[in-house]
């Protein structure tokens, strides 16, 4: 297989599509799909799959009337020809080759062999990505962590409400600014500072989180669901139930959301592993909590 996959609908030897896929069409799918996820920090021509792909970031971009893939794992062409059902359209390597269901692949007319010069463009491409790959490999060290207090290019300030695990650059630094936006950006070009809170900031906001929900997920743990209120929240504080019967420490402070509804919630889980059971019963929906 070739370095880049592509959905199309250009024919063999041809230039150019006969049927551009429009950036309309592309935003239409993705977001009516729940398997994508659309940041517009990443720009409107990107999706990224959150199926079940092997790859650290599984990403799909919308370029010149044909959708794009670099490197997919199968899964992922598996999804591409799922899509280009949809579209109208084939998913098609750097070589001609048509790929379909169930790892099908078709081979090219034998008279399409690139010449020369589409040989160096494509080397040189290949290149161009392996370079940009290479963050992969050297992982982005972020001078802050989720329940961090950042300040923005803009001096605007806001708190560190999730960060996507893996150290790809793709991967979204999501903030919570102080009259309520929440915000994405990648790691690789997030614009923040850390800004370190003062001893007074500490003891006027003490770090609040209301319930909203309970979530069980099986193979991890039980969560608390709801929004944090106000202060910093960091793994390895404590909170208490409010019948005093529980006490907990903070090992995750994660981030959810629904894009279609385009809600937020933040999700706590704890190092004692407490059952769901539980937390239903000793944390109920609108308990608020106090972290130490």
């Amino acid at each position: 297989m070739g370095y880049n996959l592509r959905i199309t609908r250009r024919q063999h030897g041809s230039n150019a599509p006969l049927s551009p896929i429009t950036l309309s069409e592309w935003r239409e799918l993705v977001t009516s799909d729940p398997e994508f996820r659309c940041d517009p920090s990443n720009g409107d021509d990107v999706a990224l799959w959150v199926g079940p792909s092997a790859l650290e970031v599984a990403g799909l971009f919308w370029h010149d009337g044909e959708i794009e893939s670099k490197y997919p794992d199968a899964a992922l062409i598996e999804k591409m020809v799922e899509l280009a059902a949809a579209l109208d359209a084939r998913v098609v390597g750097d070589d001609g080759e048509v790929y379909g269901r169930e790892g099908s692949v078709a081979a090219p007319p034998t008279d399409s062999a690139p010449d020369a010069s589409t040989l160096r463009a494509r080397l040189a491409g290949a290149l161009a990505w392996i370079h940009l790959l290479k963050d992969r490999f050297t992982p982005l060290k972020l001078p802050f962590s989720v329940g961090s207090r950042v300040r923005d290019s803009w001096g605007n300030q806001a708190t560190v409400i999730r960060i996507d695990p893996g150290s790809s650059a793709m991967c979204v630094v999501t903030v919570r600014y102080d009259d309520g936006r929440i915000l994405g950006s990648s790691k690789i070009a997030h614009g923040l500072e850390s800004v370190e809170p003062t001893r007074a900031t500490e003891e006027l906001e003490s770090p609040t989180f209301e319930v909203t929900d309970h979530f069980y997920l099986p193979g991890r743990a039980a969560f608390v669901i709801g929004h944090i209120r106000s202060g910093l929240f960091r793994n390895g504080m404590s909170i208490q139930s409010p019948d005093e019967v529980l006490t907990l420490t903070i090992s995750g402070i994660e981030f959810m959301d629904n894009l279609a509804e385009r809600k937020h919630w933040n999700a706590l889980t704890f190092r004692e592993r407490p059952t769901l059971d539980q937390l239903k019963r000793h944390i109920p929906v609108g308990s608020i909590l106090l972290a130490k």
